[in-house]
């Protein structure tokens, strides 16, 4: 009898310990956001002298976007080697109201001194803040919602 409720305890407790865990996963808010597309550019263009960032961005928040702030890692292949030890941060102005997207193009040129010879993929993307119209803020710092284009 003993080991049968030994083993209903165990049993117990792990149960518990999933519905816990996903209640804490259930938990976090709905990101307010969706980021498609993502790709680097570095033919000539009007909008970057040495490479840009093309990308389609969602705010699938019901105000408009004032300011966000974008991270993103960019790699020399498809799974390949990282540009750069550190992620690209940067912070722009989408004019993308509520509940709708927008085609952003954001210029790369500060953090290259030349142009790229090799063709560069995005390997993780995400907003790490929004700033929205009436004031109000939503933030993921750790960058729960990255993905991986």
């Amino acid at each position: 009898m003993k080991a049968v409720l030994k083993r209903f305890s165990f049993v117990a407790s792990g149960v518990l310990s999933l519905l816990a865990l996903t209640a804490c996963v259930s938990a976090l808010p709905r990101c307010p956001y969706i980021i498609e597309d993502a790709t680097v550019c570095v033919e000539p263009s009007a909008w970057y002298a040495l490479a840009g960032l093309q990308l389609q961005l969602a705010n699938t928040a019901a105000k408009p976007l004032q300011s966000c702030t974008l991270v993103l890692e960019l790699c020399t292949a498809e799974g390949g080697e990282s540009v750069w030890s550190e992620p690209y941060v940067i912070v722009w102005e989408p004019a993308v109201d509520a509940n709708d997207s927008a085609l952003c193009r954001l210029s790369l040129d500060a953090f290259f001194a030349e142009a790229p010879t090799e063709p560069l993929v995005v390997a993780n993307v995400f907003l790490r803040a929004i700033r929205y119209s009436d004031g109000s803020r939503w933030s993921d710092p750790f960058g729960l919602y990255a993905s991986a284009e």
